[in-house]
């Protein structure tokens, strides 16, 4: 409003005023009372950063309250925790190891996580043409941009779906159902449900890392302008969906590992037990992948809109560039590069796992 009365002033004087500097994708300004952190931006820069730091703090917290259970009983000199402690043990050893685990992958994996980001935020991009363009923009250092980030995220994942599981494991026992299949079900959906809870507290993380490898050098300034107009939220943009398709991607891939864990025979010799677990790693990952691609897609689109938008505008926004086929944006590309991620986080997260049991 401020910028079109000054506009309108500048032509009745018989001067000129610069425009103001836009993004191909934002919306235009509306007339209207300016919104809260417009009023005071002071008030919002302080939100933002008290939000940011509220979420990375509770998730650094549950970390290192998971590292001191995972230790004690060992210090302690326990020979077998029992009871509650006996089940945040269990979570905390399995979450650690997940976590070190997916240290490792984000530094093997990170250019094709981008590759797939780019691909599933821009319509009709091929992996290929994908790879070419990143490669054009800044070379071999821009598949890692959002890299701090990614560490922070990815082990805080992992950590997350790996304690739930085993927490969940822990707490409901076999006997309390009739077949091990109705025990699998029952830790999947209820350990989904806290991963996607999990996921909502370190939402503002997932949200810098995807701006960074699908806008690169650009990343910083559009979040900043989205931030300035729209308030500290929408570092949360694209939250719950992707929540939401941690929840659906969670429940396939647990379920067929947990199934395929328990019918499969454990090998005695080292390289079969290796084996056994990468082969329900690529399993649980195709699955989880197909599963949850298009909620994947849409979160993607709306957390990297340089405009606020609603996940209904994010959806038809793909629908009507690429038709249906839109929602599997990335796929292929996706589900190469988490079957070797998966096979990778599986054998370390258990061989991880069980060198701290």
């Amino acid at each position: 409003m401020a910028v079109l009365i000054e506009r309108r002033a500048g032509a009745a004087m018989g001067g000129s005023v610069p425009a103001a500097e836009s993004d191909d994708e934002e919306a235009p300004l509306r007339d209207g009372p300016p919104s809260p952190s417009a009023r005071d931006p002071l008030r919002a820069f302080r939100l933002q950063y008290a939000l940011a730091s509220l979420a990375l703090g509770a998730a650094v917290g549950v970390v290192a309250l998971a590292c001191a259970c995972a230790l004690a009983p060992r210090a302690a000199g326990v020979a077998e925790a029992t009871g509650a402690w006996r089940v945040l043990g269990a979570a905390a050893r399995s979450g650690v190891a997940g976590g070190a685990s997916m240290l490792l992958n984000v530094f093997a994996f990170m250019w094709l996580r981008t590759t797939v980001n780019y691909q599933q935020a821009h319509e009709s991009v091929g992996a290929a043409a994908a790879l070419q363009r990143l490669y054009a923009e800044g070379g071999v250092p821009r598949f890692y941009r959002g890299l701090l980030p990614a560490l922070v995220q990815g082990p805080l994942c992992r950590f997350g779906d790996t304690a739930a599981n085993a927490g969940v494991a822990a707490l409901l026992p076999a006997r309390w159902f009739a077949s091990a299949d109705r025990h699998a079900l029952a830790i999947t959906l209820s350990a989904a449900a806290l991963s996607a809870a999990w996921r909502l507290l370190i939402a503002p993380i997932d949200t810098l890392k995807t701006t960074l490898q699908v806008s690169g050098a650009a990343a910083a300034r559009r979040l900043r302008r989205k931030t300035e107009r729209h308030g500290p939220c929408v570092l949360w943009d694209g939250a719950y969906g992707g929540a939401a398709a941690s929840a659906i991607g969670y429940v396939p891939w647990f379920l067929t590992y947990n199934v395929l864990d328990a019918r499969l025979p454990t090998p005695h010799a080292r390289l079969g037990y290796v084996l056994r677990h990468a082969l329900l790693g690529l399993c649980a990952s195709v699955a989880s992948d197909i599963a949850s691609n298009g909620a994947r897609v849409v979160k993607v689109v709306k957390q990297t809109s340089a405009a606020q938008i609603t996940y209904g505008a994010a959806l038809r926004r793909v629908v009507r560039a690429d038709g249906a086929g839109g929602l599997c944006r990335g796929l292929g590309t996706k589900l190469v590069a988490n079957a070797l991620q998966a096979c990778a986080f599986s054998v370390g997260w258990r061989l991880l796992r069980d060198a701290m049991a």
